[in-house]
Order: structure tokens, then C-alpha cells, then sequence
């Protein structure tokens, strides 16, 4: 069985108004839960597999979508 060496995580949401889902119980803003909590999930997940890989890697890609927030401390949420 061929085990990866690498994982990419490139998922990126951006939305003009604010949604929210559901889970685990909590309501999380859907762009908190795409940008930041699914790939570390993901990465969790595939970390026994990335281990048993000759010289894994895991890359995490961004972009300049940053520019247009505001200051977070502003608005917790």
C-alpha cells in the first residue's frame, strides 16, 4: 500500500456576510470552521499515515484574503 509523503491543505472560504454552523454541539462561524478547523482535523487524522512516510511534509497554503478583515478584538465572533 502506497502511503503519502505529502499533505496540502488548500481549502479557503470567504464570504461577505457572516454565517454560522452547527457543530459539535456549538454554533462556530463557517469560515473559522473551513479555513482553520478542517484541515487540522484532517491533518490529525492522516498523521499515522504521514508518519510511517519517508520524510513526510505537510504544506498549508493562504492567500491575500486577509487584507479585507477588521480588527478582530472588535468583534470576538
Amino acid at each position: 500500500m502506497y502511503d503519502p509523503a505529502i499533505l496540502v491543505n488548500n481549502a479557503g472560504l470567504s464570504r461577505g456576510e457572516r454565517r454560522t454552523a452547527e457543530l459539535a454541539g456549538l454554533t462556530i462561524e463557517e469560515t473559522l470552521i473551513v479555513n482553520h478547523l478542517a484541515p487540522y482535523l484532517l491533518t490529525y487524522e492522516l498523521l499515522g499515515t504521514l508518519r510511517r512516510a519517508n520524510d513526510p511534509r505537510v504544506v498549508v497554503t493562504a492567500s491575500g484574503v486577509h487584507s479585507r478583515a477588521t480588527d478582530p478584538l472588535a468583534d470576538p465572533q
